[in-house]
């Protein structure tokens, strides 16, 4: 089926003279150059089902919609699977199982569960260009209880997020084997990932030029210590502020950040050297081997010995 036609299915009926005219002007204007559609054939996902490595995620349609004029689609019954739409430029609007809508502006994200009445649809004025695939597995099940409009992306972050739809576009165009199709989902967790920890924008950028100058430090002062008033004269920016970005944007205070960096730096120490566990704790600024022993297995789940016992590739 043509991406046209397939589009014009999802309008709602009083869209579609608006979509008529504006499929047309796009079509003379040749603006279809970056429009992707991949549904991948039932035989083949009831093949991948049957597999129990795909257990986790399963893909089972990616795709872009550029410029979205006129773009409008509402399932009563919601759908079987996990639907992502990642809006890159523009805005449109959704909702879900009878709430009011809202709106998706760019950077953002929602997931919509399945099951779930929801309509979403371009903004006639702005018109969004969305990145989108529906999921299903056990991250599905996760991602669904997370169902909702998530924080806006950081400009990196959504580059990233848009090289990572177009190496699944790259790797749908023929996914026929089961080693491509494995690395599609592996691709399309990382997008998940990526949508639901990575950095938020703030005005200006500013608020990822603080969280990325405050790393910066962390990793400087790993072979010592760092208070968070020295890590707020560093960075220029308060307390409270890294404070509210670091709980935001990584999920812990910047405190407890720097001491997981800390603890990775003295797994590799571990790894890599026989020197005694309490040498690798003064290393990192550490003078007490209990407590260090106690903070490496909060953070990476066993003590230094048993760390240093584990075979490792």
């Amino acid at each position: 089926m043509k991406y046209m036609d397939y589009f014009a299915q999802s309008l709602a009926p009083e869209f579609k003279a608006c979509y008529n005219e504006s499929m047309k002007s796009a079509v003379e204007k040749k603006e279809f150059y970056d429009v992707h559609l991949y549904i991948l054939p039932d035989s083949f996902l009831t093949e991948m089902r049957g597999a129990g490595v795909f257990h986790s995620l399963l893909v089972t349609d990616i795709g872009c919609f550029p410029r979205a004029h006129g773009h409008y689609r509402e399932r009563p019954e919601g759908c079987d699977s996990c639907v992502l739409i990642v809006c890159t430029d523009g805005e449109g609007t959704c909702a879900m199982d009878g709430a009011p809508p809202f709106t998706l502006t760019r950077g953002q994200a929602v997931v919509l569960p399945p099951g779930i009445h929801h309509r979403y649809g371009a903004s006639r004025e702005n018109p969004w260009t969305i990145y989108w695939m529906h999921f299903e597995g056990a991250v599905a099940g996760v991602f669904a209880d997370w169902a909702g409009i998530r924080p806006a992306l950081s400009p990196s972050a959504r580059s990233r997020l848009e090289e990572l739809f177009h190496e699944c576009f790259h790797i749908a165009k023929g996914a026929q084997r089961r080693s491509e199709y494995f690395y599609l989902c592996q691709l399309a967790g990382h997008i998940l990932a990526l949508v639901q920890y990575a950095p938020v924008a703030a005005s200006s950028g500013r608020g990822e030029a603080a969280v990325e100058k405050a790393v910066g430090i962390m990793k400087q002062r790993l072979q010592g210590s760092l208070t968070l008033e020295e890590l707020s004269v560093g960075t220029g920016y308060s307390v409270s502020y890294l404070t509210q970005l670091f709980r935001r944007t990584q999920q812990c205070p910047p405190i407890e950040y720097y001491l997981r960096l800390k603890m990775q730096a003295a797994a590799r120490d571990l790894y890599l050297t026989a020197a005694p566990v309490r040498e690798v704790a003064a290393d990192y600024g550490i003078t007490d081997p209990f407590y260090f022993s106690r903070l490496f297995k909060r953070v990476m789940g066993v003590s230094p010995t048993e760390y240093r016992m584990q075979e490792k590739g």
